[in-house]
């Protein structure tokens, strides 16, 4: 049975198409093209999704409907994270840190070209069994 439901944090990011496009670029989102797709006529937002459960409505900072402010980090689950931290240090983009092993499991933060904060997290369970 498919869910009909897309839930979806807001994020203020402030350049709501680059966000996108970086998203779905290098961390392998998707871009909504569903019914419903069009958000407003008068504001520039983009519905973007991935396989790990992360949707987020991309939205400009002139017109917040935002829980989430663009100066705070969002984190992306990915199934790699060092995959994605050699692909995107290929390409240029810069990084707080090298990736590291946190409780939750390894993550790397990058920042993009316009500013906006990531987190890629490879969640990792520690617990002995």
């Amino acid at each position: 049975m498919i869910n009909k439901e897309l839930i979806y944090l807001q994020l203020s990011v402030r350049q709501p198409e680059e966000a996108c496009e970086f998203l779905v670029k290098y961390l392998g989102f998707s871009k909504y093209t569903g019914p419903g797709k069009k958000v407003s006529s008068e504001r520039q937002a983009f519905l973007v999704f991935n396989r790990f459960g992360n949707s987020y409505l991309l939205t400009p900072p002139d017109k917040p409907i935002f829980l989430l402010q663009s100066d705070e980090e969002i984190i992306v689950y990915t199934d790699d994270c060092l995959r994605d931290y050699c692909q995107l240090n290929l390409a240029g983009f810069k990084f707080e840190k090298k990736p590291q092993y946190t409780s939750d499991g390894l993550e790397v933060k990058i920042i993009d070209n316009n500013g906006n904060k990531y987190k890629l997290l490879e969640k990792r369970d520690y617990t002995e069994e």
